[in-house]
């Protein structure tokens, strides 16, 4: 839906229908940041932008989502969040029962970041 650059990449008719015939039919949606916040923004809450997303504000991002699917992976790597003093990528994935689990990584600054949920998502499935 929204590329790194930030570009929009699907028109809003076509969101629209994501939202409304694709979205409740999901088991896991492995949205980026600025995609998180746009599904979230269509759904009527307002997180802000991608670089005033605290560790906190990105939890209450996804379990904002995980009431709409029964699966949520935010990734993180746009930008880094501070832990401990260490910039790091931090993807959250919840589910719609409240639990969660963090994936850390070092931060590494890359223009090479396409299809980087895809295969976290298609760890996750292969490995549960």
């Amino acid at each position: 839906m929204v590329a790194t650059s930030g570009s929009t990449l699907l028109p809003q008719n076509a969101t629209n229908a994501y939202l409304t015939e694709l979205l409740p039919h999901t088991t896991l949606l492995t949205p980026n940041l600025p995609e998180a916040l746009l599904l979230a923004q269509l759904c009527g809450k307002d997180f802000g932008t991608v670089e005033n997303l605290s560790r906190d504000k990105r939890y209450e991002l996804a379990k904002f989502l995980s009431k709409k699917v029964q699966w949520v992976l935010i990734k993180g790597g746009h930008p880094p969040v501070e832990i401990n003093g260490d910039k790091v990528v931090l993807d959250i994935l919840v589910n719609s029962n409240g639990q969660s689990k963090e994936f850390i990584s070092e931060f590494s600054h890359s223009k090479n970041t396409h299809g980087t949920g895809c295969t976290l998502a298609c760890m996750l499935l292969l490995t549960s």
